[in-house]
């Protein structure tokens, strides 16, 4: 991650059948006058002095596009756009746009009694629509940021939180296309967004009543008077807020004992700058964690990403040891690129040898039998090869055949396994105890209750 700036934010999110991210700009050209490095951007105007691609870039934590290329230097000298096609006409639903902002000072901008003036914007043909403003704060450290909907619409501006000067923030714009009336278009804006979960409330909320967008063809880029001084840098279009960035969250870590091996799998529902994972193993609860394996992770990803790791060789570690069962523990290390690493949640797995694995179903006879008023029953589960193991279900039945109570019903993997049954409440007799499994196995034997 990168050191701080002043950040900005936009998204504006549609619900119309398009992929989630429509495009993503991080200036990864060489430095210079941008007119003369871009290959997807179109400039327009008659101003002197060009935004400029110039060495380093912008940098805010857990944002996908952060630290990557080069940046843009935007000034306020002249008027000067810079206009970047969709791809594809957005009318209807929501659209998103994020951007890093690192405004450097407060030279031109306006007032704090004025509009400011926009420097960010969508574009229907010529039109300019749901625009970013900008202008000077309550003093000259600070400024704030506004919403107009287009030329004619009064600014509003977000006036409880303002921005200092070189200091990084997360601004989001959402633009949504209501369907009511021509009128009702709505803006919100975002500083400082929780990036954890889903949408949070916005900061600022706008409606006019001036005319809403027919849709939206571009994104520009804009210099002109009383526009900032400031570098800008990673630019994302996308079509929801789930693709906001959020640092790599593990949402499951398991491990079950297979016939092969011990079989670890988790999954992460997002990744950001992530290099991979390594695998770590510790036996009988030493805490003296070794590496067993190392799995490549997804980068950057906002989407679910599953990955599985078979320790095979287990049964070594246990090779000098009489019993025949063993505890080992696992934990994962996630390693970022840039070499910082974060540790999972300890997992504990009881384990048999593989030598020692059942090799197929049984139902022990219950001890003691007979019994007052408490036993217990036995039970094997052999070496299966799928990774859930099988379902399993033991139940009391008396001798007519009528259920009595439900000992076990869940998944098992391989392994020997006991369960106590208490018959405190029942009267003296004979009653029948039966094991069912998903592949199809039924074991049954008698147990005798004496009172």
């Amino acid at each position: 991650m990168k050191t701080s700036t002043l950040i900005l934010t936009l998204f504006l999110v549609i619900t119309t059948q398009l992929n989630s991210q429509i495009f993503e700009e991080n200036f990864d050209y060489q430095s210079g006058l941008f007119s003369h490095v871009f290959s997807v951007w179109n400039t327009t105007g008659s101003g002197g002095t060009e935004a400029v691609v110039v060495d380093g870039s912008l940098s805010y934590t857990n944002y996908i596009s952060s630290g990557l290329g080069r940046k843009l230097l935007i000034s306020s000298d002249s008027a000067q756009d810079y206009t970047r096609s969709l791809g594809t006409q957005i009318s209807s639903g929501t659209v998103y746009v994020s951007l890093l902002l690192s405004v450097l000072n407060d030279t031109d901008l306006s007032g704090l009694s004025t509009d400011g003036d926009y420097f960010i914007h969508f574009e229907d043909g010529r039109s300019h629509l749901a625009r970013l403003h900008i202008r000077k704060g309550s003093n000259n450290a600070v400024c704030q940021l506004g919403l107009a909907k287009q030329s004619g619409s009064e600014p509003l501006f977000l006036t409880s939180k303002e921005l200092n000067y070189s200091e990084t923030y997360l601004v989001v714009l959402s633009y949504t296309f209501n369907t009511a009336t021509q009128q009702d278009d709505e803006i919100r804006l975002w500083v400082n967004p929780d990036l954890s979960g889903n949408e949070p409330s916005p900061d600022l909320s706008f409606i006019d009543a001036l005319t809403d967008a027919n849709k939206f063809d571009d994104i520009d880029i804009r210099q002109g008077t009383n526009t900032p001084n400031a570098y800008i840098d990673g630019i994302r279009v996308s079509t929801s807020w789930s693709t906001a960035p959020l640092p790599v969250e593990l949402t499951s870590f398991t491990a079950n004992q297979e016939s092969n091996g011990i079989n670890l799998q988790w999954e992460t529902s997002n990744e950001i700058n992530n290099y991979g994972f390594d695998i770590e193993r510790s036996v009988e609860s030493s805490n003296e964690f070794q590496k067993i394996g190392f799995i490549n992770g997804h980068g950057n990803s906002n989407s679910p990403k599953s990955y599985s790791f078979l320790d095979d060789k287990f049964t070594e570690i246990f090779k000098n040891q009489e019993s025949s069962k063993g505890e080992i523990q696992y934990r994962l290390k996630q390693i970022d690129f840039d070499g910082n690493y974060e540790y999972s949640k300890i997992i504990t797995v009881e384990t048999l040898h593989a030598t020692f694995l059942p090799s197929k179903f049984e139902l022990l006879q219950n001890y003691p039998n007979p019994f007052n008023p408490v036993t217990t029953i036995k039970y094997s589960i052999p070496a299966v090869e799928t990774r859930r193991g099988v379902s399993v279900i033991l139940k009391i039945y008396d001798i007519l055949g009528n259920e009595i109570a439900t000992l076990v019903n869940e998944q098992k993997q391989a392994g020997e396994y006991e369960v106590n049954f208490n018959a405190s409440n029942l009267a003296g007799g004979i009653y029948l105890y039966r094991l069912q499994t998903s592949s199809g196995v039924v074991l049954t034997k008698k147990l005798i209750l004496l009172k």
